[in-house]
């Protein structure tokens, strides 16, 4: 049976992001994937995606997780942190259960239209199943995972589809280390590029600005704005490529730049946008491997293995 647990619900997420925007005029990663945002991502055109998986990756990705963490004789927790429509794990768990593999899935992710797709996505697969709406940074959520998956022998938790680039980077980090305890693995799969050089980032840039002449990525990246009121007339699409020097990561932030005064209302309060304004929109990163890798050494996690699959680089590490 399929359990849907409720620990954070939209209505609070969405409080906490307007905060946010009231705050530091920035739309937080979430705000993108609430309520019609989740149907919106998987209808993106996938032609344009940088770094796509190709169809047969996720063997290649199973071959991966059994080689280093799958035992017959355990229980093993599979915690999918942004779980999305279900989609990246899906096939992956399917093959475990097939070859006897005893491990139970639980779908995270603060948006409960994401876990409505991964429900109907994943419904039709046999293997144990639990979906949990729920900020994974929050304290009710520590404490309501330890209730689930105390007794597990093994947990594995899974942060898919280059989700770490899209939110802060120590913050995160910091949340993932006291989120875990011992001995538990984290598997990240993430963005990387071959090289550091300079001819190599301006390529890059020039393909993230792709993005925001692609009217499928115009129509996603500004919905949080329509929400509120924001008359797309009023400003531009912009991009700016960083680098992230403690993570040596190329990061790519999207924006709204005012070229127009204007009024919405967030909460039954008035916020006033002035031309120069910038409203900050969504954030990705292309990391450098080496470098991540040490970002999370010092936080108290041990490399495993780490292998590239296309433009990914699949990196797990063992909690110490």
């Amino acid at each position: 049976m399929t359990i849907i647990r409720t620990i954070n619900s939209e209505v609070d997420i969405r409080k906490g992001l307007n905060r946010n925007f009231k705050l530091n005029r920035v739309f937080e990663q979430n705000s993108f994937y609430l309520s019609s945002g989740a149907g919106a991502y998987y209808n993106i055109n996938s032609e344009l995606r940088l770094h796509h998986k190709k169809k047969n990756d996720w063997k290649t990705e199973y071959n991966f997780l059994k080689k280093n963490f799958l035992k017959k004789n355990q229980n093993i927790a599979f915690i999918s942190l942004g779980c999305g429509n279900g989609g990246r794990e899906k096939e992956i768990l399917a093959k475990a259960q097939e070859e006897g593999y005893n491990l139970k899935y639980f779908g995270v992710d603060c948006s409960m239209s994401m876990i409505a797709l991964a429900v109907d996505n994943l419904r039709n697969k046999s293997y144990k199943k639990d979906f949990i709406c729920a900020d994974f940074t929050s304290v009710d959520f520590r404490i309501e995972l330890e209730n689930i998956v105390g007794e597990f022998d093994k947990k594995i938790f899974v942060f898919f589809g280059n989700t770490l680039a899209n939110v802060p980077q120590n913050y995160i980090a910091d949340t993932l280390r006291n989120l875990l305890k011992k001995d538990d693995i984290l598997w990240l799969d993430v963005a990387t590029r071959d090289d550091l050089s300079e001819s190599t980032a301006g390529d890059l840039f020039e393909n993230y600005l792709n993005y925001i002449k692609n009217e499928d990525y115009i129509k996603f990246f500004t919905s949080p704005l329509e929400k509120i009121g924001v008359n797309l007339n009023s400003g531009e699409l912009i991009m700016e490529m960083k680098k992230e020097n403690s993570l040596n990561a190329l990061q790519f932030q999207y924006g709204f730049h005012l070229n127009k005064k204007i009024e919405v209302k967030v909460d039954n309060e008035y916020i006033t946008l002035i031309p120069g304004d910038n409203i900050e929109l969504i954030n990705t990163r292309i990391y450098d491997v080496t470098s991540l890798i040490s970002f999370f050494e010092a936080r108290h996690f041990k490399l495993i293995d780490n292998i590239k699959t296309g433009g990914f680089t699949e990196i797990c590490f063992k909690k110490e």
